[in-house]
């Protein structure tokens, strides 16, 4: 998976919680890889950290419904993002916010790219030798 282009500039935002950077990123994916990533499930995340901060949870359903997210969202103090597959493209997106600060959101959405990426290869490797991988 690689990325595929670059987006416009993060943008800042300053409401009641704050200041707060959000931006996104496009990687493009094989068919195969794209259905791997849309049944990743949290227990398929290895990682503990996210951006120097411990991971607080991670979700596939929205908290307030239940209703799938249609990809998967981390979550840690400071920031978080999601990454779902497009409908349309042979892409997937990442969404990231940053509660620290522009250089604090690529962190995330660096490490988010890694991460997803060591997931779907984990998961793919697991579906291809007979496991469950979802």
């Amino acid at each position: 998976m690689s990325e595929l282009k670059t987006e416009e500039p993060a943008t800042q935002v300053s409401d009641e919680k704050g200041d707060h950077w959000a931006h996104y990123r496009s990687i493009q994916l094989t068919p195969e890889q794209k259905q791997v990533l849309e049944r990743l499930s949290p227990q398929q995340i290895q990682a503990t950290a996210l951006a120097g901060e411990k991971i607080q949870t991670i979700i596939t359903t929205a908290p307030g419904n239940g209703a799938p997210i249609g990809g998967i969202k981390v979550i840690a103090e400071h920031g978080w993002f999601a990454a779902r597959p497009s409908g349309t493209e042979e892409v997937y997106k990442i969404y990231a916010e940053s509660f620290q600060g522009e250089d604090h959101l690529r962190r995330l959405l660096e490490e988010a790219q890694v991460l997803i990426s060591n997931a779907s290869a984990a998961a793919a490797q697991g579906q291809r030798s007979g496991g469950h991988g979802a």
